[in-house]
């Protein structure tokens, strides 16, 4: 088994894989994630702010649309699972 750590920004990340370069597309993916996450939010403020569900554009990057749907069960806004000191502040 392989195991690598690394720190994204404000993310501790542990990825486990029987296959080394399984591990780099993880973290790819991550990346690739995080940016369009950040760049809808500097472009809809109200995402990262909201502490209700949020109904999102269905041309959302998936990343974001999931998090909504996620939100929307729970019944909290979509980035409500991180502190606030973690936010970008639009």
């Amino acid at each position: 088994m392989y195991k690598t750590r690394r720190r994204i920004k404000q993310s501790n990340v542990l990825v486990m894989s029987d296959r080394p370069d399984a591990i780099q597309v993880a973290f790819k993916s991550i990346m690739r994630n995080r940016e369009a996450l950040e760049t809808y939010i500097k472009n809809h403020c109200a995402f990262e702010l909201a502490l209700d569900p949020l109904t999102v554009d269905f041309d959302a990057p998936r990343v974001v649309q999931l998090a909504a749907g996620a939100a929307e069960i729970a019944g909290v806004g979509p980035m409500a699972q991180f502190p606030s000191s973690c936010r970008t502040r639009c």
